[in-house]
């Protein structure tokens, strides 16, 4: 199961590197906002959260919508797709949230 609290710090950034290593991709600082992973195609942030399946609405707080629509729309600046990757499924909430808002979600384990 996903780590929360102080366990997710270590466990995100694992996942991070996981996500970088599967896409080819390359962590990157655009307009002061990290990305996890930027590709040819895509800028790609990697999700390993608890209360993305537990706790939608906590998981949508303001900081995390403004940096779902702030990706989306960097992406669209320059011709890439914004891809959410979660190690578990997340609420049908945040999917909805995601799509509507014109980004991608992809659920990826690599222990699966």
């Amino acid at each position: 199961m996903p780590k929360s609290g102080k366990e997710h710090g270590e466990a995100g950034k694992q996942y991070e590197e996981d996500v970088r290593e599967k896409t080819g991709g390359i962590s990157e600082v655009i307009n002061k906002k990290e990305i996890d992973s930027v590709t040819n195609e895509a800028l790609i942030q990697a999700k390993d959260s608890e209360s993305a399946i537990k706790k939608p609405k906590n998981f949508l707080n303001k900081k995390n919508r403004t940096q779902i629509k702030e990706t989306i729309k960097m992406a669209k600046d320059r011709s890439k797709t914004a891809e959410f990757w979660f190690k578990y499924a997340p609420h049908s909430d945040i999917q909805q949230y995601i799509e509507e808002k014109g980004g991608k979600l992809v659920i990826w384990n690599k222990e699966q």
